[in-house]
């Protein structure tokens, strides 16, 4: 059969939406006999419905919840981020927290509640769900073990109550929720231990990592971890049972460099993430842009490491046809600057405009070519010129660094200004690293494992 062509001859461009959603079902976990519709039975049974166009939405809330509804589209409301402090908004009553999520969220359940009915995991007796939020993943753990104990917890006490209504709705008798802020833990969950932990869009809470400037993953494996991803790390861990027990973590890794940190955190913490079961879950937001997020499986029992190149790779793969990627745009960046070689570096900028962090835009030259690479703490972008126009080009770095620092600091440097990380600040202690593994702050190539000064 001939696709249909429009009046001018040619086949309708289809849009990236669409695109996105048809990558989507072609995943393994979608498209596997029988799991898409467990997975739609029961979010349809707990209560979630078609995501509807923003408009519709909005006047769906107003005409089935009155002022309740005001005061959630006027605080936060579709257009900004639900933080912690307006999550209660979102959660007066389950009908309207169900209706909110089916419209934020409700991809990103189908997605990852598909991914774990594929993922082959073993039987357990204790499972934990760390942010239940309303316990629509903790609801369904309680229905894919019914032989199991389910916790949910969560700070927000109206989430609590939606999630407790949601299982009374469901007839289910082997899950409890708590109330808990952590790193505060509730009597009910000291010294607690279970079979399985599930972490899913949390860890960006305690994500206080430093903003610091870094050229490739090695270099930001290299820097020191915040204080709370340290503390939720060994939160995470404490909860484990033994070195056979699991954590799954879904969280908004959303860049490579993000997710580099955090495996980091988890492995000082006694979690090994196990490299061949790492999965990037993508979904459609309210807005209808494609989303990837990874979901990790790890335990306390020692496995390989995850590499620099395993994490810049799981974009790569997923994402060579998805050009619009912002985080695919920044691994492949990464990789083919670090491809580059041998290659020198001509000029540095450190840019820190008022009220925004700090990045550096770098110019490099690299056999006829010129590279320019302006990277932060999450990712960078690469561009490359021809050699003949460096005058040009060496003087379009300046003017724009002066430009994009909007009146902040601009501090030139060459390589003569590199100096060695601190010492100790590299991820691969010895215990850990394999005999004859390169530490990974040593692993830059084209930088000699070198930083910009005061990164």
């Amino acid at each position: 059969m001939t696709k249909k062509k429009n009046k001018k001859g040619q086949r309708p461009k289809i849009s990236p939406v669409v695109k996105a959603r048809n990558r989507i079902l072609r995943r393994p976990w979608r498209s596997q006999p029988g799991t898409p519709r467990v997975v739609s039975d029961y979010l349809a049974k707990a209560g979630l419905t078609c995501k509807l166009s923003t408009d519709l939405h909005e006047a769906d809330l107003l005409s089935r919840f009155g002022d309740a509804a005001v005061e959630y589209l006027n605080s936060c409301g579709i257009d900004r981020e639900v933080t912690a402090e307006s999550h209660a908004l979102t959660s007066p009553n389950l009908d309207m927290a169900l209706a909110i999520r089916s419209k934020l969220w409700g991809d990103r359940y189908e997605e990852f509640l598909s991914w774990f009915t594929t993922a082959n995991l073993p039987p357990v007796e204790r499972v934990l769900d760390i942010g239940c939020d309303i316990g629509i993943h903790t609801c369904f753990f309680a229905m894919q073990f019914p032989y199991a104990e389910v916790t949910g917890f969560d700070q927000c006490m109206k989430c609590i109550q939606c999630a407790q209504r949601l299982a009374e709705r469901l007839n289910l008798k082997n899950v409890q929720f708590l109330q808990a802020t952590l790193p505060s833990l509730p009597e009910g969950l000291i010294n607690r231990k279970f079979d399985m932990v599930v972490s899913s869009c949390v860890a960006g809470y305690f994500d206080d990592a430093p903003l610091t400037p870094v050229r490739s993953i090695e270099e930001a494996q290299a820097q020191p971890l915040g204080p709370k991803q340290v503390e939720y790390a060994r939160i995470q861990a404490g909860f484990l049972a033994n070195e056979n027990s699991l954590l799954i973590a879904c969280d908004r890794f959303v860049f490579p460099r993000t997710l580099a940190r955090w495996i980091r955190g988890l492995r000082e913490a006694g979690i090994y993430v196990h490299h061949d079961r790492i999965e990037l879950l993508e979904f459609i937001n309210a807005w209808d842009e494609p989303i990837s997020i990874p979901v990790l499986v790890g335990s306390m029992r020692r496995t390989d490491l995850v590499t620099p190149d395993e994490i810049r790779k799981l974009w790569l793969v997923d994402f060579s046809g998805h050009g619009g990627e912002l985080a695919y745009l920044m691994a492949a960046a990464e990789y083919f600057f670090l491809e580059t070689s041998p290659k020198e570096l001509l000029v540095g900028f450190r840019c820190t405009p008022p009220g925004a962090p700090t990045y550096c835009k770098e110019l490099w030259k690299a056999g006829s070519s010129l590279l320019t690479y302006k990277y932060d703490a999450s990712g960078g972008f690469l561009l490359e010129y021809d050699i003949e126009n460096l005058p040009e080009i060496l003087e379009g770095c300046r003017h724009a660094a002066r430009a994009d620092s909007d009146g902040g600091t601009v501090e030139e440097y060459g390589p003569e200004a590199y100096s060695q990380p601190p010492a100790g600040a590299s991820d691969d202690s010895a215990a850990d690293r394999p005999a004859g593994e390169t530490p990974a702050s040593e692993a830059v190539a084209g930088s000699g494992g070198q930083d910009v000064p005061g990164t």
